[in-house]
């Protein structure tokens, strides 16, 4: 018996034996549509991917390296010295020891109940110049990987120990001059009595100042160690 037109029509489109019927649903109505086309490349999200390497992202590294508290504050100090911040910080400063020199140049001979005043400001001013140009030296030094700036940066770091321990002899010296008189008379008829006003509280401020430095140091310190717990 011959097959009928229509019968042919369903065999062929009858799947075979293990073969996946083939869907005749229709697309969806919103295919190719633009709500629901893949962003192009001119629509991408731009911009530079968020930055890890803030200080607060190498102090939270350095907790996890650090072997102990001590070694954290430590590495806390290095990385906040070491930042573009500290570069700024040590050529603003090389306002005070000029202010020093200059200072102890023009009252050199104004304080006689305590010669050794303005010498403390001329030398001592002249010393932290030389220090800070000496790390600002440093930090340009460290940025090239030759042999020659790693040869310069020991030779700069030995000199900078021995300038370091100069600064603090000549630091606790002045403490002795300075804190040993106070009050002096600052009229000038008082010749064995006398000190130029201007030279010696520059003196003694400049000292308290660095007095504070260090007590706002060490509580830096006790901060970044409740840091290291809390982190």
């Amino acid at each position: 018996m011959k097959e009928s037109t229509e019968d042919l029509i369903k065999n062929e489109n009858k799947p075979l034996e293990g073969e996946h019927p083939v869907s005749t649903a229709s697309a969806s109505a919103d295919y190719g549509s633009m709500d629901n086309a893949p962003p192009t490349y001119e629509e991408s999200p731009k911009g530079n991917p968020p930055s890890y390497n803030t200080i607060i992202g190498k102090i939270r590294r350095a907790k996890q390296e650090a072997t102990g508290p001590l070694e954290f504050v430590k590495m806390t100090f290095a990385i906040i010295f070491g930042s573009i911040v500290w570069l700024t910080i040590l050529i603003l400063t090389l306002c005070i020891p000029i202010a020093m020199v200059v200072i102890g140049s023009t009252y050199i001979h104004s304080c006689p109940r305590q010669p050794f005043i303005p010498i403390l400001l001329v030398v001592g001013g002249a010393v932290v110049i030389l220090s800070n140009l000496l790390n600002i030296l440093d930090k340009c030094s460290r940025m090239r990987s030759d042999t020659t700036s790693v040869r310069r940066t020991r030779v700069i770091a030995c000199i900078t120990t021995l300038l370091n321990c100069f600064t603090l002899a000549w630091f606790i010296a002045g403490c002795v001059w300075v804190y040993g008189i106070y009050q002096p008379s600052y009229d000038p008829n008082n010749k064995d009595l006398y000190c130029n006003k201007t030279l010696y509280l520059f003196s003694f401020w400049l000292l308290n100042a660095n007095f504070i430095f260090m007590g706002l140091l060490l509580l830096m310190g006790f901060i970044g160690l409740c840091c290291g717990f809390l982190l």
